[in-house]
């Protein structure tokens, strides 16, 4: 996507890098990335701590309950 121009709110925009949205493969692009988000932090890290996790594209929603009201990143630190 190199020749991908675009205007808003009257100021035209060039975009120089990613996928284009509206384009076929943005949909396939961004289950990809959350899927590995997945994989990668949610559920190796997380997966005693997630009483919900839904997703519909690139979208997610989750609910993780934790005892000493950390941050992700903290419990992510935190030995398994």
């Amino acid at each position: 996507m190199k020749y991908n121009h675009f205007k808003f709110l009257n100021t035209h925009f060039h975009q120089i890098n990613g996928t284009a949205m509206g384009t076929a493969p943005a949909p396939p692009y961004a289950n990809l990335v959350i899927g590995l988000f997945e994989l990668i932090v949610v559920l190796p890290n997380l997966h005693p701590q997630v009483k919900l996790y839904c997703r519909y594209i690139d979208d997610a929603f989750g609910i993780i309950l934790n005892e000493h009201n950390q941050t992700v990143e903290e419990m992510i630190k935190m030995p398994q």
